[in-house]
């Protein structure tokens, strides 16, 4: 019996309890509502007072900026290859016959004409039988001579006439070929030009093919450069290029060929361009830089690269500074779209009109809408 009334007694405190329990959550919470509910309209209030606020306390301190017109002009976008200079006529000088080398008439740096001797090899032995075959040769033009008066007269047979002939004929062809063989121990300057490396040395054999010196002209520059394939539809003869010298002028030129084959090892195609010598300024194989234009925007609307930001969206954005009817200026958040960017100039396709002021120092530390005040 006294267990069923303890038994009792525990539930009933038990339901007791819980009851309480849940009137106590259910006042937290309906307090908690109101306050939240309280605090949402005090804060919009408080929002509408601080702009109100704002608006009529000229003594704050705002924001300072600089801006910048957003202006009309012609973009130019460029791209850059290196090329590499070269000259049209640089001839390798060797010796077509071997041979002991008996003179030299040139040292590097000689400036030469075409024709001029450059070195000389020992001839001796081919003189020698240049000189056996002329008197064959005189005794060969006799014996014709004779046989041909004979055969005129209907003296002899025209069978001795035809071996006179013959031998005359042969011994002139072999004559030629030595003449010709005497000629190739002088190497001589194809075409006017500057000696460059000179390697052979007195007395030194020269073997045929081997080089002796080189012989550059000077007078006609070309710039040979490999351009990327993407730009074979842009580029045709007559086309304007500058060329860069580092620590130089930047001098004016044209596309004088245009390769028709794609290289498959690089993708890319040759082109040269044809420069004037000035001053001798320029050196075979001396590296320099081709800046070629590949677009060209009248009338367009360009902005400093720097001033353009992005929001999180991805989305390219300025800050214009508008003047307001009572004499404020407030930053307006202006969405664009942007085109290419050379050196530092950014392309604005659409966005602006080219009048807007655009706020540059200070653009990053501010809102939308935000009143600011311009530097003067």
């Amino acid at each position: 019996m006294k267990k069923l009334i303890y038994i009792f007694a525990v539930a009933l405190l038990t339901s007791c309890g819980g009851e309480s329990y849940e009137t106590e959550l259910e006042r937290l919470i309906s307090r908690r509502d109101s306050l939240r509910s309280a605090y949402e309209e005090m804060a919009e209030v408080i929002h509408d007072l601080e702009a109100e606020i704002a608006r009529l306390d000229t003594s704050k301190r705002l924001t300072l900026v600089t801006t910048l017109p957003a202006v009309r002009d012609t973009f130019r976008h460029y791209f850059e290859v290196y090329g590499n200079v070269d000259v049209k006529r640089n001839a390798i000088m060797v010796a077509e016959s071997p041979g002991r080398v008996i003179d030299i008439k040139v040292k590097d740096g000689d400036r030469v004409r075409r024709g001029d001797v450059l070195v000389r090899i020992d001839d001796t032995v081919l003189r020698k039988n240049m000189a056996e075959l002329e008197t064959s040769y005189s005794l060969a033009l006799t014996m014709y001579e004779r046989q041909a008066r004979l055969w005129e007269d209907k003296i002899g047979s025209e069978v001795q006439y035809l071996e006179a002939k013959n031998r005359k004929e042969s011994l002139e062809s072999s004559l030629a070929t030595m003449q010709e063989q005497i000629q190739r121990m002088t190497v001589r300057a194809p075409f006017n030009g500057v000696v460059e490396n000179v390697t052979i040395k007195l007395g030194e054999m020269a073997g045929a093919g081997v080089p002796l010196m080189r012989v550059l002209d000077l007078s006609e520059f070309q710039i040979e450069s490999e351009v990327p394939e993407r730009y074979a539809g842009l580029l045709k003869t007559g086309s304007a290029v500058d060329v860069v010298f580092p620590g130089r002028d930047t001098l004016h030129a044209s596309i004088s060929s245009v390769g028709s084959f794609i290289n498959p090892g690089n993708r890319t195609f040759r082109i040269l361009v044809e420069v004037d010598a000035e001053n001798g300024i320029f050196k075979p194989n001396q590296l320099t830089v081709l800046r070629i234009n590949d677009q060209l925007v009248p009338d367009a609307v360009i902005l400093p690269a720097n001033v353009i930001q992005q929001d999180a969206q991805g989305k390219s954005f300025v800050f214009k500074a508008v003047k307001q009817s009572d004499g404020t200026t407030v930053a307006f958040k202006q969405l664009i779209r942007t085109g290419a960017t050379y050196q530092g100039k950014t392309l604005v396709i659409f966005g602006l009109e080219g009048d807007e002021h655009v706020i540059d120092k200070g653009s990053r530390s501010i809102r939308d809408e935000q009143r600011i005040a311009l530097v003067q």
